[in-house]
């Protein structure tokens, strides 16, 4: 048979769902996705049986005004006398409200809302268009509303400050920023702090580099980026006319200073990733943290740097715990910041296995699916 659930979107927000105990049925474990609004929700179920426990799919019908949840029972195989009652046990977390509410078959919901204090985008393919300096300035005002509301917010991108600045201009003085893909974290007024790649390695890395032929190179300081091969190069015109960064180019990157690299950045105009299989198979990715930023960029930082190291200090230095926080993110860098978050979203456009990540998807950059989330959070709190 199939028990029903409906949740009112009136106060939508995350909600735990546990200890439902349902005798001689066992749960259809999935994971279900609404198409209406642009997956605006996700649900995710995991469930633990006594006994074989064949996966089967879970349905999930939406509409804008409720959400119909349907999970399917199927009866247990009969046990012998005295062996292990024939109950499953449950934990559902639901994106959506129900608190203290019963369901059809008379299994209580517990639930509790969770208060978010925090939240932290990506920028290209969240927002907007790769290498775009445009962006909806409704973003400003639902991010100032939010500010009213005691939500802080912080964009995280592998751009470097200046290019979020100018993007975030008119609400600046009120954000936290996350810079050079999590090398960087500040405020408008003030540097929080930094991390460093290890002027041992930037050397032989280099020379491993210079033997790639197609890419082209950045040095990443925490204000300027550096290239090589003077103002015509691709790179350096993407840089200045495209991201809006603070560029300069340099006959050579290995005369500069290197104590003061946080990120040194890789382009190709089609398949950065690719291009740099031989530094993905080696020794390097033990030394350094190497991640694909799309589709034409690959950044190399320290170890211990990332989005998601940032983020985290930056919880700690607000003293917000990480179930307070939320973050969004469409790329292979912001897996990090998944596993520092209470709840992550992505968008429709992000790749597979950052969707796969996920709790919840929304609609593309190109639909303004982050700001329609915002909006959600916005109303519920």
């Amino acid at each position: 048979d199939t028990v029903n659930y409906n949740f009112p979107l009136d106060d939508a927000w995350p909600v735990e769902i546990e200890n439902n105990t349902f005798a001689g049925r066992r749960l259809a474990a999935g994971t279900c996705v609404g198409d209406e609004p642009r997956h605006l929700f996700r649900a995710c179920t995991k469930s633990r049986c006594f006994g074989d426990c064949p996966s089967s799919s879970t349905k999930c019908e939406m509409s804008v005004s409720s959400v119909s949840l349907k999970f399917s029972y199927v009866p247990l195989p009969a046990r012998p006398s005295g062996s292990v009652p024939e109950k499953v046990y449950f934990t559902m977390r639901l994106f959506l409200t129900a608190s203290g509410k019963s369901a059809n078959n008379g299994s209580v919901l517990k639930g509790r809302k969770t208060m978010i204090r925090l939240i932290a985008s990506d920028i290209d393919g969240t927002l907007i268009r790769d290498g775009s300096h445009h962006i909806n300035q409704e973003y400003m005002q639902v991010i100032s509303a939010l500010k009213k509301k005691g939500v802080r917010f912080c964009a995280c991108s592998g751009r470097q400050y200046s290019s979020i600045l100018h993007l975030f201009a008119p609400i600046a003085d009120d954000i936290y920023f996350i810079s050079e893909n999590g090398t960087v974290l500040r405020t408008k007024d003030k540097v929080l702090h930094t991390w460093a790649i290890s002027e041992d390695y930037i050397r032989p890395l280099m020379e491993d580099l210079r033997k790639i032929d197609g890419i082209e190179v950045g040095f990443c300081t925490p204000d300027v980026t550096y290239t090589e091969g003077g103002e015509d190069t691709a790179l350096f015109k993407l840089l200045r006319d495209g991201y809006k960064y603070d560029v300069e180019a340099v006959p050579d990157l290995l005369e500069l200073p290197l104590d003061n690299i946080c990120k040194i950045t890789i382009y190709h105009e089609s398949d950065a990733e690719g291009m740099c299989a031989p530094i993905y198979n080696s020794d390097w990715m033990n030394k350094l943290r190497i991640t694909c930023s799309g589709k034409c960029w690959v950044d190399i930082c320290a170890m211990e740097a990332g989005k998601g190291e940032a983020y985290a200090l930056l919880q700690e230095y607000l003293d917000i715990p990480k179930e307070e926080t939320v973050y969004f993110g469409d790329n292979m860098n912001d897996l990090t910041a998944f596993d520092e978050t209470g709840v992550s979203y992505t968008v429709a456009n992000a790749r597979s296995e950052v969707q796969d990540s996920a709790d919840i998807v929304m609609g593309s950059f190109s639909h303004d699916g982050v700001l329609t989330a915002l909006k959600t959070i916005l109303i519920a709190l």
